[in-house]
């Protein structure tokens, strides 16, 4: 039996149901899960969340699921309910406030396999306003250093920009006898055109799967069961 869940209220085509099943149909895959992203709203707030979530989660969420690390969130996924029977299902992790952290621990430390959706999960916040938006930031990570105190509050300072190139900027002045100013400006404007690459890819990403998306998986699935069956005639 399959089960899904959203943080948010969605709306969830068949495309974006086959998509999920497919992946989860692996013997080895608990989970499937949608990378979190934004609808296109107007005003400040709504491009600081887009941009957040198009270039600072996209970049680790991605980045971490190919090195096989765990990283899910749980705004919009599908699971296979079967492999949570020793706890009872789902309810056992209601008694947590980071219900999709403890979720995904227990399935990662049985040696099962997440995999992500070729469609993002595109939350459509009802209020969009930075200070919404900081409290949202503050909250998550008060979340992720009670969780994972360690990475949330040493490593995770070494992923941000600013940290980052200053870090490097000293190396390069201390080794090469660089200037530090130059090199962290440098730093900040590669950081800034590769996030925004990223950004573009991901946004044109989602129209391609809204418009073009949706005939190639057909027939990809008509290929498929085709397969299938001149296998099962063979």
């Amino acid at each position: 039996m399959i089960a899904m869940s959203f943080s948010f209220c969605a709306s969830v085509n068949t495309d974006i149901m086959m998509d999920m099943v497919t992946k989860l149909s692996k013997p080895k895959v608990a989970l499937v899960h949608q990378m979190p992203f934004t609808t296109d709203q107007k005003g400040l707030a709504a491009a600081v969340e887009k941009v957040y979530f198009g270039a600072t989660v996209c970049k680790y969420y991605l980045s971490l699921h190919v090195l096989g690390i765990s990283c899910f969130t749980g705004m919009s996924y599908m699971l296979k309910k079967k492999h949570l029977e020793d706890v009872e299902g789902m309810a056992y992790f209601g008694k947590f406030l980071a219900e999709d952290f403890y979720l995904a621990k227990y399935l990662h430390d049985r040696g099962f396999q997440f995999h992500v959706a070729a469609f993002p999960a595109q939350q459509n916040v009802a209020s969009t306003s930075i200070i919404n938006f900081k409290n949202r930031m503050v909250r998550w990570l008060r979340l992720r250093l009670n969780a994972v105190p360690l990475l949330s509050g040493v490593f995770e300072l070494v992923t941000e920009s600013v940290p980052l190139g200053i870090y490097a900027a000293w190396s390069a002045y201390t080794v090469f006898g660089l200037n530090p100013f130059l090199w962290f400006c440098g730093h900040w404007t590669v950081w800034l055109i590769l996030d925004y690459i990223q950004l573009k890819v991901v946004q044109v990403l989602v129209l391609f799967l809204i418009y073009v998306g949706p005939l190639l998986l057909d027939i990809y699935l008509s290929f498929s069961d085709r397969k299938f069956n001149d296998a099962n005639i063979s």
